[in-house]
Parts: structure tokens; sequence; C-alpha cells
């Protein structure tokens, strides 16, 4: 009721009142008691005048949501394109986008008067989302690699919908890229659905000329001789319209791999997939455009003169392909768009050619170990080696047909442990490391980047006094303390680790079984439980545990079962429990399930051998800290060695793409005698070749020591590779929700448009008189009905009524 009307009301009510008391009253009873009854009355009139006065002030209920309209929700690019200088500031001197905006829109002064206006987030986004400090914006330097726009605008109206908010509104501070996809019409049409509003502030230039820009990456950059990987390009075209192009794989000018791509003006294109076999020929040479299906096979021999990727030969050897984009169909102008440095990309593989070599140790045969053992052997890229000790001290060596190494297996110290990649432990092997010999295993590990495998829980049988101490020496290393107790019965359980871990990922399990069918599952209900284990007392901090292990009927997460542990340069696998290999022998309708046991091995083998500082057959190692950095960016090396004479001093030199050599100065490493350290960084793009090469020393040992490697020296980011800002999609943003375009010099807009949507908001809603929620409702209503109740009663009393 508006306020006219009240006052109306109010008036009109007292008047009548005033003039009953003086025409009615007053002669009927006497001026005392009418003037009593005019009181009551007045009072009453009073009260109900109150609560007409509150009515319009909308008031909450306990527990109802404290959104006046005024909640809005900033969300900022934090991206690398946001550097980009093509702002004209008010000086008429270029600035960057993210310096116009903090300029403005994001200025303290701004904020605070956003802040006082309603309820005002801010968040950034790149890669992911983030809340952000709003001092010091001007110092932040946006430097993420991705931009994920409607990805955060996804994240945000989900936080707002969990925080009660109707019809969120957004204000989006971007240059419109999204390096995920160029847009996404089923978060658009989320946010449609939940009534949200998504005002732009867009920032930048467009950049009219057609360009494209590539990416290119591949899943595993180590490979053995005869492995496979997965080479992977991205395209993101500009101003290229809708037409289709040639991905080409080459190998120094000749394409050996090619398949046809739809560029999608405005989008981004699926990843094109090939599959590599460096120095080998997978699924066949497709040499012709849009040869093969999803993937093709892909041949590549950069680095390898002699055209056997290093199978035979043995050593170290790097794989180089080049990935070209070229129009199918010649339009004007498409050479400088496809001959530009971002529409090509080089990757790197360093494929070895020997062996992995492992050395198995067993001090009391067993079932494990036998079916490990046979695991090893079938493998070609395998050389097992293999003591067993029998009673009597008699030991029986094993060595492999091909590929085997010379060793003691009366004196496995350090110098024989470091001609192996892997040592797999089974029980009582304090027969080989007694005592403090056990030295040589921990050095193994920490020092020189060896891989252990612990195939039967603890490696020392700590009731021997030689065992007792062994155990002691190689307590750094042992990924848990053990106890004494054993355990039977055991179901495992797979962990979240180990559900994420490449051991226990069998892609192929679904073709194999059912389709349905998952690690976790397969392991609880079909493969058979453990037959026991020495009870697990503690885990080690730094202990990734894959399995778990407990009774049938315990509920409780259980102890370590299968654990892996970083320690210093090596790594340690250890199997805690006694059954295994009852996995390899599987009745007749668990068949399907038969490889289970040897891929888990094989990988962890190959996973073992290759997560340390050497590739297998490698006494010096050179490794980047990335195969691939921007110009002007510094990238870390490192010379690691396996038990090397301390006057060894590597020579590291650097071919440059103009063909500049430059050395590299090294150091050794403070923390790690046997490592030395520096670092390379160079502005000129292109392939850049790093050759490691040593003299021999006064004992003549590592004369012929050398190593290589390769950067790529180029842009890797598609926001700093195609800055070019995306209007367009933010002005679809923006109208596909009802929000409005805001320029740069126009935050104050913002302002205005908060305060008329909490007026509308607040029109709206229903509402309820002050009152009635404020000032003691009862006691209102109670006062109204007392003074009329009072005032009718001396009216009967004196025969008026």
């Amino acid at each position: 009721m508006s306020g006219w009307v009240v006052v109306m009301v109010i008036v009109t009510a007292a008047g009548t009142a005033v003039w009953r008391w003086r025409r009615v009253d007053c002669p009927a009873a006497g001026a005392g008691r009418a003037s009593v009854w005019l009181g009551l009355r007045m009072a009453a009139i009073a009260g109900a005048a109150w609560v007409l006065a509150g009515h319009g002030v909308a008031e909450r209920e306990a527990g109802e949501a404290a959104d006046d309209g005024g909640a809005v929700t900033l969300l900022v690019d934090t991206s690398a394109s946001m550097s980009e200088a093509d702002v004209v500031g008010d000086d008429g001197q270029a600035m960057s986008r993210w310096s116009a905006l903090t300029a403005g829109w994001l200025s303290e002064a701004q904020l605070g008067r956003l802040s006082e206006a309603g309820d005002v987030r801010v968040l950034g986004f790149d890669a992911d989302v983030r809340p952000m400090e709003t001092a010091g914006l001007a110092d932040h330097e946006p430097s993420g690699d991705q931009t994920r726009l409607f990805a955060a605008l996804d994240e945000a109206l989900t936080s707002s919908a969990a925080r009660g908010e109707g019809s969120p509104v957004f204000v989006v501070l971007s240059d419109g890229h999204d390096t995920e996809r160029g847009r996404d019409p089923a978060v658009t049409r989320r946010l449609a659905e939940a009534g949200a509003t998504v005002h732009v502030v867009p920032v930048g230039e467009v950049d009219g000329s057609p360009g494209l820009a590539v990416q290119a990456w591949v899943d595993a950059d180590v490979l053995l001789s005869g492995e496979t990987t997965m080479l992977h390009v991205q395209l993101w075209p500009r101003g290229l319209g809708e037409r289709e192009v040639a991905v080409e794989v080459s190998y120094e000018g000749e394409v050996v791999a090619s398949r046809r791509v739809w560029l999608d003006e405005g989008g981004v294109t699926e990843a094109v997939a090939f599959e590599i076999e460096p120095g080998a020929i997978s699924g066949g040479l497709p040499g012709l455009p849009g040869a093969g299906g999803p993937t093709d096979g892909v041949r590549g021999l950069w680095g390898d003169e002699d055209g056997d990727g290093g199978a035979e030969g043995g050593g170290v050897t790097v794989h180089g392909y080049e990935v070209r984009v070229s129009p199918v169909d010649e339009r004007a102008g498409d050479e400088a768009e496809f001959e530009s440095s971002t529409a090509r990309s080089v990757v790197f593989v360093q494929v070895t050619g020997d062996r992995l070599r492992v050395l198995m140790l067993e001090g009391e045969p067993y079932w494990e170990t036998r079916w490990l053992g046979r695991v090893l052997r079938d493998d070609a890229q395998v050389a097992l080696h293999a003591v067993h000790q029998l009673g009597g001290g008699r030991r029986i060596v094993q060595r492999p047909a091909a590929g085997g190494v010379d060793f003691d297996a009366d004196a496995l110290d350090g110098a024989a442990l470091s001609a192996f990649d892997v040592v797999v432990l089974g029980r009582r092997v304090e027969r080989f490391f007694p005592g403090e010999a056990a030295r040589g295993l921990v050095d193994f590990v920490r020092e020189h980047g060896g891989a252990v495998v612990l195939a039967r829980g603890r490696p020392f049988d700590v009731t021997t006094e030689a065992g007792a101490a062994a155990m002691a020496v190689f307590e750094p290393i042992a990924p848990v303390e053990w106890g004494e107790a054993q355990v039977a019965g055991l179901a495992l359980r797979l962990t979240e680790a180990g559900a994420a871990s490449p051991l226990l990922q069998f892609d192929a399990l679904g073709e194999l079984a059912d389709a349905d069918a998952d690690m976790a599952d397969v392991l609880t209900t079909r493969l058979p439980g453990m037959l026991a284990a020495t009870r697990v007392v503690r885990e080690r901090s730094a202990s990734v545990v894959l399995m778990r292990q407990a009774a049938g009927d315990d509920d409780s997460p259980g102890m370590a079962a299968v654990v892996q542990l970083s320690a210093g340069r090596g790594r340690v696998l250890a199997v805690l429990t006694d059954g295994l290999w009852r996995w390899a022998m599987l009745p007749s309708e668990l068949q399907a399930y038969e490889t289970v046991y040897h891929l888990f091995w094989s990988r962890a083998v190959r996973w073992l051998a290759g997560a340390g500082d050497f590739l297998p057959g490698q006494a010096v190692s050179l490794s980047l800290e990335r195969l691939a950095v921007e110009p002007g960016e510094a990238v870390g090396v490192t010379v690691s060695t396996r038990y090397v004479s301390p006057d060894f001093e590597p020579r590291l030199r650097v071919t440059g793409p103009s063909g500049e050599v430059r050395a590299v100065t090294l150091a050794r490493d403070d923390r790690r005698a046997s490592s030395f350290r520096g670092s390379y960084q160079s502005d000129e793009a292109g392939v850049h070749r790093f050759e490691l090469t040593a003299a021999a020393d006064e004992a003549g040992e590592l004369a012929d020591v050398s190593a290589e490697a390769r950067l790529m020296v180029t842009e890797r980011s598609v926001e700093r590779l195609d800055p070019s800002a995306r209007l367009s999609v933010l002005a679809e943003l923006a109208a596909a929700t009802g929000g409005k375009r805001f320029e740069l010099g126009e935050a104050g807009r913002l302002l205005a448009d908060m305060a008329d949507r909490r007026l509308a908001r607040t029109e709206a809603e229903p509402t309820r008189p002050r009152s009635w929620s404020g000032l003691g409702r009862w006691q209102v209503l109670a006062m109204i009905v007392g003074c009329l109740t009072l005032e009718w009663w001396g009216r009967r009393r004196a025969g008026l009524v």
C-alpha cells in the first residue's frame, strides 16, 4: 500500500473517532469517560498505522538466503594471452590487456565501489579456476598456458548453485580465448536454463589475418626398441574458413604419414593421433594423404643412420618427427599461413636398443619367483639373469642366451649390481648380502638410480644374525616396517593411487571378459585371493600404496599389499603378500584374465627401468629438464653417472639450428658426487643438439662415454602462438544469457546495473510488515485487540451498545 493511501486511511479513522467523541460520546456519557474511550480508539488506530507504515519493507525469516540481488562474480582471465600489448591507453601508448583491466575494472577503487554495492567475488581462471586476492592485481603476471573459459563458467555456476544463489550474475573480463574449445553450447545452455546472466568485458584486438597454430606431443618420449607410443597433433585455425588440410608427419623432409582433417572456422579441431614405433613400421606405411584409419603407423629414423633404430647395435638413439600442415585445396595467400613457424612442430623420442637387464636373487626358491621368472624370460625385451640358492650353499646361475652380462654370483657388490637395471629379491637374500653387504643394494637404488623389486615381502630373515643386520642396513629404502605376526586368507583391494597407476590399467580387460568390469571388481570378486603375509606395522610416509589386503570379512582399509617408494635416484616396488603367483595358474573359467599377471610384471619392470636416471644399459646419462622450451626459457641439464671414477669430468656442447656451437658448463652436484648440473638458454627457435663426451681417465675407463639429447626451442602455448582476441565468442555468450557488453571505460555501468537489479528484485518479491517479524508481532496485535475490547466494554456499561 502506497504511503498516501496509508495517510488517508489513518486520517479518516482518526477524524471519525474525534467526530463520534464530540457528537455522541460526550453528550451521552460525559467528557471524562468519553475521553478514555477516545484514547483507547486512538491507540488502536496508532497500532494499525504502525502496521500499515511498515508494509512494503521486505524482511527475511530465519535461515532465508541473504541475497539482495547484489551478488556478482567477476571471472578474470589470467592466461598468457592477456599479456599481449595491443590496447591503446589514454596517453596513446600501447599497454597490455592485463594492465588495461587493472587500471580500470580491477583497480582498487573500482573493486571497493563494487564491494559496497553488493557481494562481489573475484575468480581468476586459465587452466583452472581459483579465488584471487584483490590487493596488488596490477603486479600479477598472467602466465597460464591454457584458457578454459567455458569450464570456468560451468564451475562458477555450480558454485553459485551450491550457495543457494538464484539467477547468478557473472562478469567475464577476457579476450575470449578458450584453448579447450572455441565455443561450448552445452555450457551456454546450462547458464540460460539456470537464469544466469553473463556480462562481458572484451579486451584486446582481433587479428584479421589468417593463421594456423600447431602443437604436437607424444605419450612417452623414452621407449625400448620395438615399443610404440602415440603422437598427437592439435590444430588451432584462424581466418582460414572451413576447409580440408593434410596433417603430415615427416623425417628430414620426407613425408612418412598423413591424415586429412577438416577445419571448422572459429573452433578447435579434434586432435589427430598417429601410432609411432621408431625404427620400424607399425601397421603399414601410409604414403598418401588420407591413408590409414584413426591412427597411422609411422616410421621414424632421425638420428639413426643405419636405420635399425638401435635394435641390434644397442645404445640410445634420438628420433625426431616433424609435423606440418598443408592445404589440400590451393587458395590465394596460402603460402604465408602454412609456411609460418606456428604451422609446424617437432617432437623427439629417445629409444634404447639394449634389453632390460634384470637380476633375480632367490635364497629360498618358491612359486612366486618361479612364475615371475617365466614371465620375464618370455619377454623379448628383458635379459633375465637369475641366481638361486640351494641347500649346502650351492647356487644355480642362469644367464640369457643373448644380451647377458658377466658377473660373479659369489661377489654381488655394488660394482656387480651396477650392470643391471632392475634387481628382483626373493626371500632370505642375506645369503647374498649378509650384514653390511646390503649397503650395496641401498647405494644401487639411492645413489645410482637402480630399481629393486621385493617379490615376496621382507627380503631378509631377521631371525638370523646376518639377516637382522642386513635388514637394519636395508631399512632406509624399505617401503614399510614389518612385524612378526602372519595374516592368512587375504583379499586384495585397489586403492585410488592404484587405479591411476599405469601398472594396473589394463585396457584390454573389457575385451577379455566383461566389458563393464574394472580392475577393482576383478581384484575383489574374480581373481584368487592371497595366501598369507607378514603383518605391516607401519607404512613409510613417502610410500604410495597401490593395493591393500585384508581378511574377507574385514571392513577396515587393510594393510599395504603392493607399494612403491622413490628412494634417492631410484625406486623400490614391493609385493608384500604371498599368492600373486596364483593369477598365473587360473582355472578354465577365469582364463579370460590370464594376461593380468603377465601384464602387471612386464609393465612393472619397464616402469622401474625407465623411472630412474638411466636408460637400460647406460653408465652415464644426459637428461634435460624439458624437451621443449620457449625462446629465452632456461632448461636444466643433468649428467648422472653409475660407479665411475671420481676424476670423471663430462664435457657438453650444444649445436644450435644455425650451426653455432656452445659449451655448457657443468658443476658437480653438492648433494650427489656422481651427478653434474648445468643450464642452457637460447632465443634461437629450432632444434638444439646436445652432445656429451668424456676423455679417458687415468685407468682407461669410460673412454668412449657419449650421450645425446635434443631440445626444441619454440612457442609451445597456443596462448602465445595465436593471441588474437575472440570477441565474437564473448558477444555470443552475453547475447545467449541476456547479458551486456561493457567496454573498458564503462566500469560504472555495472554499478548501475546492480542497483537496478536490486530494485527490481525488491519490487518483485512478496513482502510483509516489519512489525510482524521485528517488533513483537503478538504484542502489537494484543494492543489493538485490547484497546478495542476495553472501548466496547465501556460503551456497553454506559448503555451505548
